[in-house]
């Protein structure tokens, strides 16, 4: 039986809140959790995985002037080996399915994981609360209403003409920031991709719509719904 595959954690976004996110979200069966990307079994992913999620920050070089980023950053900082992600949008592009949860985003700006992904972060205001509202009826907002979380506000680039978009976001506290594309999703060839940002909180990442949303999103990459 295929499992379901999670690459989490780094150094903003510890498993302390993605693990029950995503537990509250999948469970335990079937499932494997690792931190460290050389655990996934890339070349293999058509054989061993229906999902592969990705929540692993990959470009810290916004950090770059920080008076300790040798020691707190450069180690976690470019992860993604370009065979890697070569064989990601094979598995994907052969029918598999991928989805990018919040730091999942930070992908090098167009890169090939960028383009895979459908879009990457670019930056976010301190935690406020941000309001999510599905924009349209979809497999991945199916029973998912709007909801208010205390969380990042992520604010991404996004390949326009090759998603998507699901969801919007938008917050009042920090005046003058734009409304957002909050999750979205692409077909590339025979697979699937779908983008969540909200999730650096345990209060989004636990509310019962984004709960939701992470469900119907792996339904939909594998193709179940």
């Amino acid at each position: 039986m295929k499992k379901f595959y999670f690459l989490t954690a780094d150094y903003y976004h510890p498993d302390t809140v993605l693990r029950p996110g995503l537990e509250a979200a999948f469970g335990t069966e079937n499932c494997v959790y690792v931190n460290d990307p050389a655990e996934i079994p890339w070349d293999t992913l058509s054989q061993d995985a229906a999902f592969l999620l990705i929540a692993k920050m990959d470009d810290y070089s916004s950090q770059l002037g920080h008076p300790r980023y040798e020691e707190l950053f450069a180690p976690e900082a470019d992860w993604m080996r370009p065979e890697w992600a070569a064989a990601l949008e094979r598995y994907v592009s052969e029918g598999g399915g991928f989805i990018a949860l919040h730091s999942g985003t930070l992908w090098h700006e167009d890169s090939d994981m960028a383009r895979l992904t459908g879009g990457y972060f670019l930056r976010h205001p301190p935690q406020c609360n941000v309001r999510v509202v599905p924009t349209i009826e979809h497999p991945i907002t199916e029973g998912v209403e709007p909801f208010t979380a205390n969380d990042e506000y992520y604010m991404c680039r996004v390949y326009g003409d090759h998603v998507k978009p699901l969801a919007l976001a938008w917050s009042p506290e920090p005046q003058g920031e734009p409304t957002v594309v909050a999750a979205w999703c692409r077909e590339v060839a025979w697979g699937r991709v779908a983008v969540l940002t909200p999730g650096h909180t345990l209060d989004a990442i636990l509310n019962p719509n984004m709960t939701r949303l992470l469900q119907n999103a792996a339904k939909w990459v594998t193709k179940t719904c």
